[in-house]
Formats: structure tokens, sequence, C-alpha cells
């Protein structure tokens, strides 16, 4: 309505205007310079106009239309209920303060959000620096574990060669003597007197009478209260008499059934196959007891062999094996050795699983050569031997890789040399 009253105004105006140009506007006033524009400008005027207020008396019918809106425009808002605006009002106002709660209310929420993350990030960046000084600290100390380990490992390495010192100090503890005398084992007084091996095979009257004591073993020997070395009588279980053996009590743990003994050379040990079967030689001086007997005794339960040698300087050294069994004569008195321990070096361990060889039987691995016949002896040869105590004697330490050998010790003749067996209990 406003908008409509201004435009019948300004149209009321522009015709007094009009009208007053018309009339009194002289025309001596642009006279002077009516020969300057009409040079310039031949086709445009230029004019200045001065609008009055409007009068009423001037523009009657705009005036009564005016009039007549305002009327029409207080007559419509008397016609609007107040009441109904007052009520929408208040909605408006309830509502907008609603929203002023709930948005301060989260303002609220949002500043101590931003407090708890700045603190957990202070407690992070904490957290971090904490970590890092750790790791760093951690590196540190994995590297003085490390050298810590290598440290103990030298500690460790150094130990086992002092235990391994200290054993072998304590297993020659018993042996003392013998080797500050550089010789063997002292006899008992039956070595003035020939006690010749017999195999069990070949005894058909023991000829032993009713108060002759006899045994399993040398183990049940020592236990049974007998400590001096020397020949005693055992009957293994399958041995229908006993035989004659000697039975070393000095070795350390004591009752050991000695094998084979060289001390001189005065016995050739170049032998037939049926010699080294029943055996042979002098029990109190260089014998070989015999595989039949051999067979028999470390077949009737689990024995632990022991290998002593002795060189011309009178050093001693030692070999054991965990397990020693021969098989019978059907597969050639096979050889069966378990894991070793000791101060010579494992020797005959590389024998394992070997046939018996003799001068006039060839069992060895090697086809196209006779070990046996070769080197003069018998043994459980393979191609041919790395541990060798049958072989030439020979009372010198210049013979190298040839006669009674033990390569892993020494490359050279050996003085003397045992071999011992004990059951594991």
């Amino acid at each position: 309505m406003e908008q409509g009253l201004s435009t019948r105004h300004i149209g009321c105006t522009i015709l007094i205007v009009l009208c007053i140009l018309s009339t009194h506007v002289s025309a001596t006033f642009y006279y002077p310079y009516y020969n300057y524009y009409h040079r310039q400008r031949p086709t445009k005027c230029a004019y200045s106009l001065v609008v009055n207020e409007v009068s009423g008396t001037k523009c009657p019918e705009l005036m009564q239309r005016l009039q007549a809106d305002q009327a029409s425009a207080k007559l419509q808002k008397e016609a609007t209920p107040r009441s109904e605006s007052t009520s929408e009002t208040k909605k408006i106002r309830e509502e907008l303060r609603n929203f002023e709660a709930t948005f301060y209310k989260e303002m609220s929420r949002l500043k101590d959000l931003n407090m708890t993350v700045k603190i957990q990030q202070d407690t992070l960046e904490d957290t971090q620096k904490y970590v890092k000084k750790k790791v760093l600290n951690a590196t540190r100390f994995d590297l003085l574990i490390k050298n810590m380990d290598k440290k103990i490992e030298k500690q460790w390495t150094y130990i086992q060669d002092l235990e391994s010192k200290v054993f072998e100090v304590m297993t020659s503890l018993g042996e003392l003597n013998l080797m500050l005398e550089k010789r063997l084992p002292k006899m008992n007084d039956l070595d003035t007197k020939i006690i010749n091996v017999e195999s069990v095979a070949k005894v058909k009257n023991c000829g032993l009478g009713k108060n002759t004591k006899y045994y399993r073993d040398c183990l049940h020997i020592y236990l049974s209260g007998h400590r001096k070395s020397g020949v005693y009588y055992v009957t293994p279980i399958y041995s229908a008499c006993p035989i004659p053996v000697w039975c070393d009590m000095d070795t350390p743990g004591g009752g050991w059934l000695v094998l084979q003994r060289r001390k001189d050379g005065a016995l050739s040990f170049d032998r037939t196959w049926l010699e080294y079967r029943g055996g042979f030689g002098d029990l109190n001086k260089e014998f070989w007891l015999g595989n039949d007997n051999i067979f028999l005794l470390t077949n009737q339960d689990t024995f632990r062999l022991r290998v002593d040698l002795w060189d011309f300087k009178g050093s001693r050294v030692y070999a054991e094996y965990e397990k020693f069994v021969v098989d019978g004569e059907r597969t050639n008195f096979r050889l069966h050795i378990g894991n070793y321990s000791g101060t010579a070096g494992e020797g005959l361990l590389r024998h394992n699983g070997a046939d018996f060889s003799t001068p006039d039987r060839d069992n060895d691995v090697w086809e196209k050569y006779h070990c046996a016949k070769e080197w003069g002896a018998g043994w459980w040869f393979t191609n041919c031997w790395f541990a060798f105590l049958n072989g030439l004697y020979s009372n010198s330490t210049n013979v190298k890789y040839r006669g009674v050998a033990w390569n892993d010790w020494k490359n050279e003749q050996l003085m003397a040399v045992e071999m011992k067996i004990v059951p594991i209990l």
C-alpha cells in the first residue's frame, strides 16, 4: 500500500513541475546561452528541476487515495486478533529460550570436551616422551645384555674346559700312583704263574672244587667285597662252566673285566680266526679273551666299554662308550658301541657296526683289499681303521700310522693298552 502511494505522489509532483516550467520559466534566463547550446548541442537540452513538497490542495485526487489506503491499513490492523499474535510471540520466545539453553549447554560440553582433549594430548605427549626414554633405555639394556651374553659365553667355554680338566683329574685320581711310576698296574701274587685264556666253548670239565667261588662278572666280585685286582672266575649266564678273567679293581669305579691287554709286545697278535674266537695269551700278561667269551659276557647284560692308553712318555688317556655288545659268530662277531666320552678321542666309534676280520678271514668293507692280512692282526676293520689295538707291537715311537695306535690321540706306536667292560647299573 505504501509503495503505491509513493508512485502517485511522484506522478503528481512531475505534473506540477511541468506546469511550472510552462508558465514561469523566462525566456531571457536562457537567452544569453542560447546560441552556445544551439551551436554545441543542437538536438538535446539540459534542465535543472526544483521539486517542492506535495500539497493536498494542488493534488486532491492523490491525497484522497492516500487517506483511503491509510484507513484501510488501520482497519486491517485492528481486525487482526491480538491474542493470536501474543501467543505466537510467546511460543517463538519460548523456543528461542530453549534453543539458547541448549546452545549454551552444548557450548559448555564442548568446552569440557576441549579441556579433556587437551589433557589427553598432554598425557599422550608425556607418555610418548616416557616411551621414547624407555625405548632408549631398553636399547642400551639390550646392548648390555648382548655384551653380558658374550662374556657369559666366554665364561661358559672356560667353565666347560675347566670341568673337562677337573673330570680328567678326578678320573685319574685313582690312577695317580700308576702315572707317577710310569708303568701298568701291579699284578697280584699270581703274576708269576701262567694262567691261560680259556674259551667257554672248549671247557668240558670245569675242574673246580666245591669250595671254588665264581661270579657272574667282575662288578659282582667287587660288590662282594673283593677289592684287589687279579684273576677271578666268572660264569656268564649262557656258560656251563666258569672261565678265568682278569678283574681290574683299581680303575675308578672298580669291577672292570679286562678283555684285552698289550704292554710289551711279547705276545704276537697275528693269529687265525679260530685263535681269536677261542682267545689266547696269559691273563697276567698280554692276552685276547676270545670272541666267544666276549659274546657271552656282553650279551648277558648292558655293558660300558673303557679303553686305557699309555704312551712311552708315561701319559695316560682313556675313552668310554655307553654301550658295548659283540654279536655271535654267525654275524662275524659284529661290533656295536654307543656314545663316547673321555680324553683319548672317539676313535673306536668309527668302527661301529663292523665285522671282525683276521688274516685268514676277510670281512672288512673294502672289496679289493684285505685289511687284516695287510696289517697282520684280527680287528673290526672298516677300510681299514681309525683305532687299532691288536697291531704289530714296536718298542719305538717313530712308527707312524702302524702298529698299536689310536689316531685321535697320537699317530704313533703306543706303549700299552687295555680294553675292559663293566655292567651299567
